[in-house]
This record gives C-alpha cells, structure tokens and sequence, in this order.
C-alpha cells in the first residue's frame, strides 16, 4: 500500500491517464471459529494482487524559460552643477550734480552806428561815411585815426568794403564793415560834329543843337563847354534848353574850339576831338552835335 501510494502520488505529478480500479479484497474463513471468552477474532485478508501497473513513459518537461531580469537600474547620480551666482547688480550711484555757475558773458562792444550817406554810387560819385561813438579808446578807419564822433567822404570808383575799428577802453577791438556798391559806368556818349555853316545874323554867337541817335532833340540833358582862344573858363557852360539849343555870345574874331561834351552828367567823347569855328559879326556860326550808336 505504500508502494501504491507512493506511485500514484507519482503518475498525478506526471499527469498519466488515471489508473484502473484497486483489486478487491475477498475476505475467506479458514476454519470453524472458536469462541473463547478471552480471544478476539483474527480477520486474515487474501490479497490476490492485481496486474502491476503500467511502466510510465517518461515525459520530456520543456525547459521552463527562465525569465531573466534584468538587474536594476543602477542609479548614475548625476552631480548637480553648483549654482550658479547671481549678481544682483547694484543700483548706480546717484550723481549729484553741482549747478555750474552761469557763464560770464563778455560786455557787449559798443556800436559807433558806421553808416554812409548812400551805400549805391555811380562811377564817379561820391558819398560820406559817419560814426558816431563814445566811452571808448580810439577809432580807426582804414588804419587811420579818427575822432569819436565823425565823418569822411569817399569817391569808390569799384565796390569797396570799409572798415571801422573800434578799440574798447580794456584794449578789446571790434571791426565794423560796411560795403559800398558802384554801379558799372554806361557806355561813353559819342557825338558827332556837324557844322551848318556860318548863319546871317546881327551879331555874332555860337550855338547848334544836341540831338540822340534817332535825331531827337536832347532836352537839358547834355552841356557843352568851350575854350575861347585856347582859354578855359571864358565861357561859362552851355547847356541845352527846351528845344535842344545851346548857345554862347561872342566878339568877332575868336577862336571858339568845343572841347566837352557831357550827358546826363557823364563825359561824352567828341569823334575826331575838339572842334574849332572862327566867329564872325554879322552871322552865328551853327554846329550840331548828333549822337552816335
């Protein structure tokens, strides 16, 4: 029976086709019993033993797979960077600003008022420069010394730029420009001389008329002037009148030569030079003048 069990225990853990029924036991008398007060009954079991069991078959186990596992994670302790500082930047100091004091302006120079009668000319003209000025240490105009409080007339004949310097009484100077324009000279009056002959008169002058290009009569605008003789300042100057005429009155018998011609106040050239008439009692000697292009 030990064996059996022991064997089944076997095929259960081999998982074999389960096993047939266990013999049964047959229980056979062997003899009359005997009683006796003092016996106890022997029951004698027969066992026929039944066909021995079937040789189990060895089963090949498949390999149990091992599950390895893998080993844990080591832990890799990653150092932690320092800190990093932080510079707390500190505040700026504040600047205290020192007011600057205020500049010290220098005095201002003194004006002299340079002026000039007229600052536009005509070739030939002339104008005055004035100044008025005081509490000062001299004056120049120029480079030449001049009082405080004066005057000098100038005749430019090209634009020119004066010059008033003024010497503070501490020694600083100041210049003072003023420019004067000159209008270019217009283009020479020419004229033309024309005589008409010795006219019968009761006495004795001279005189003709001014005329422009066109053959227009000049009207105050132009005076001759003559020497008598060869004489200047015998005769005073002739200018021409209303209807164009100038005109002198004379002795017989002088040389009356027109030397200068002027218009609207500038020379005017005489073509071919002075011209020089006798004159003659009992007639005027008549001489043009006509202006040319």
């Amino acid at each position: 029976m030990a064996y059996f069990g022991t064997y089944y225990g076997m095929a259960r853990l081999t998982a074999p086709p389960p096993p047939p029924p266990p013999p049964q036991l047959a229980l056979v008398p062997t003899g009359e019993p005997t009683l006796a007060p003092t016996a106890t009954p022997v029951i004698v079991a027969s066992v026929t033993p039944g066909p021995p069991p079937p040789t189990p078959t060895p089963t090949t186990k498949p390999p149990t797979a091992t599950r390895t596992l893998p080993p844990p994670p080591t832990a890799t302790r990653t150092p932690l960077p320092p800190p990093t500082a932080t510079r707390t930047p500190l505040p700026p100091p504040t600047a205290t600003r020192t007011p600057l004091p205020p500049p010290t302006e220098p005095p201002q120079p003194t004006n002299p008022n340079f002026r000039a009668d007229a600052t536009i000319v005509d070739t030939g003209s002339c104008t005055t420069l004035r100044w008025d000025v005081g509490g000062i240490q001299a004056v120049y105009l120029d480079g030449v010394g001049q009082s405080q409080h004066g005057s000098a007339r100038v005749c430019p004949g090209q634009p020119t730029r004066y010059i008033l310097r003024v010497v503070e009484q501490d020694g600083r100077p100041t210049e003072w420009p003023l420019q004067i324009r000159v209008n270019a000279a217009p283009a020479t009056a020419r004229f033309q001389v024309e005589y008409r002959g010795c006219i019968p008169a009761g006495n004795s002058p001279v005189k003709g008329q001014i005329f422009d290009p066109s053959r227009r009569i000049i009207v105050r605008r132009a005076v001759v002037r003559a020497l008598v003789n060869g004489q200047p300042n015998v005769l005073p100057p002739a200018p021409s009148n209303e209807d164009g005429w100038y005109e002198w009155f004379t002795s017989p018998n002088q040389d009356i030569t027109i030397h200068t011609v002027t218009l609207d106040g500038r020379p005017a050239e005489i073509i071919g030079g002075p011209y020089t008439v006798r004159s003659t009692n009992g007639c005027f000697q008549h001489i043009n003048l006509v202006q040319v292009p």
